[in-house]
């Protein structure tokens, strides 16, 4: 049986899309990870449940991740980058305990991975370049999987 993990990345464009883009992540996987304060705080509102996280960084610039029931939160942008990068080379596997290390190790276990990209940009992390910085990760990260038998969708919102 084929092991599936759902991810969600961003807030969708049009708010008044979060709790279906928050239904179609919740929808039956093996793990769920999302990404980001705010998408956090979708999937947090959606579920009436509180982000348990004790922030810890370390050496590498990497946070720790932490869990909203039972699904895993992590830091976006930064982490995303961190993941892309490693997988194409740049750097070094990320810390033990951070939230890209996480992610890492459910990407190495999952078949199936469906990613709900919210396409809304952030202009608290400097609007488009962000975004477009974390859209480059997601395909960069998505092409890697593949090359490794994944079966990778993303959903754009």
């Amino acid at each position: 049986m084929k092991k599936r993990l759902n991810m969600m990345v961003g807030p969708p464009s049009d708010k008044s899309r979060d709790g279906e883009a928050a239904e179609l992540f919740l929808k039956a996987a093996d793990d769920h990870v999302v990404c980001g304060g705010i998408t956090s705080r979708i999937v947090s509102a959606y579920l009436d449940k509180e982000l348990e996280l004790e922030a810890e960084y370390f050496q590498d610039k990497l946070m720790s991740y932490g869990y909203i029931g039972s699904v895993i939160a992590t830091e976006g942008v930064v982490t995303l980058n961190a993941i892309a990068d490693y997988y194409e080379g740049v750097k070094e596997i990320p810390s033990e305990g951070s939230g890209a290390r996480k992610i890492m190790e459910l990407f190495d276990g999952a078949d199936l991975i469906t990613v709900i990209f919210g396409t809304c940009v952030n202009e608290e992390h400097e609007g488009d370049l962000a975004f477009e910085n974390k859209q480059k990760s997601l395909y960069k990260i998505k092409s890697k999987l593949e090359g490794l038998g994944k079966e990778v969708e993303i959903i754009n919102f």
